[in-house]
């Protein structure tokens, strides 16, 4: 008995970027208000990048903003947290199909 066997060489490129995902899955957060800062931290450090539907990175020509806000179960909820600053809403660059949130990300009562 003979075997053979062909090497065959493709190349697998990503399809469209459909999701924006942590590289390592960060534990839930868990906020409270209370005077420590330490317990009004939401993010230390993420990092996010696009993947297609099937979790192959891609996007890695994408520029642009990733805009981070806190809303409330109902638009006239007043009582929502906020960011260090009292604001709703925080931007991220975001190069090459992923950005970086190095920054400490506090919220505020």
């Amino acid at each position: 008995m003979i075997l053979l066997f062909y090497k065959v060489m493709i190349d697998v490129l990503p399809n469209q970027p459909v999701k924006l995902v942590p590289e390592i899955q960060p534990a839930t957060p868990a906020v409270s208000n209370v005077r420590s800062v330490a317990s009004r931290t939401l993010v230390k450090d993420l990092r996010l990048s696009i993947t297609d539907e099937y979790g192959n990175h891609t996007g890695i020509n994408l520029v642009g903003t990733i805009v981070a806000t806190i809303k409330g179960f109902h638009e006239e909820d007043t009582d929502t947290p906020l960011f260090i600053g009292k604001i709703r809403t925080l931007e991220f660059p975001f190069v090459n199909g992923s950005a970086e949130i190095t920054v400490n990300v506090y919220i505020f009562w």
